[in-house]
C-alpha cells in the first residue's frame, strides 16, 4: 500500500499558507477522495513522521493548529482557500468574514 502524505519541508516562514490548499486540491484532482486528500496534509502527515501522539488530529492532549473555511471542501475542496478563522496554540491569529482573494478566483 501507498502512503501520500501533503506537505512541505521548506517550513512557514519561506512557503506561503496557500501552498497547502493547492497541493491538496491537486490530489483531489489526481482522482484522491476530498477526504483522504485532507487527511494526507493532517493526521497522515502527522503519522509518516512518528509525531501523532502530538498532533495531526482535535483530541486532547495533542497540538492543534485549525481552521475553519466558508463551504464544504468535501464537496468543494477549494473551500479550503476560504479561510475565516486560523486558530494556532489556541489562539485566533486570523479571521475574515469575506471570501479570500484566492477562493473567490478558484470558484
Amino acid at each position: 500500500m501507498t502512503t501520500i502524505v501533503a506537505g512541505t519541508d521548506a517550513g512557514w516562514r519561506f512557503t506561503p499558507f496557500d501552498a497547502l490548499p493547492e497541493e491538496v486540491a491537486l490530489l483531489c484532482r489526481s482522482g484522491i477522495p476530498a477526504m483522504s486528500a485532507i487527511q494526507a496534509a493532517t493526521s497522515r502527515a502527522a503519522a509518516v513522521m512518528g509525531r501523532e501522539h502530538e498532533f495531526g488530529s482535535v483530541k486532547p492532549g495533542l497540538a492543534a493548529d485549525l481552521i475553519a473555511v466558508h463551504g464544504d471542501p468535501l464537496t468543494d475542496i477549494a473551500a479550503l482557500r476560504d479561510l475565516r478563522l486560523v486558530m494556532q496554540a489556541g489562539a485566533v491569529h486570523a479571521q475574515s468574514t469575506t471570501a479570500s482573494p484566492a477562493a473567490a478566483a478558484a470558484r
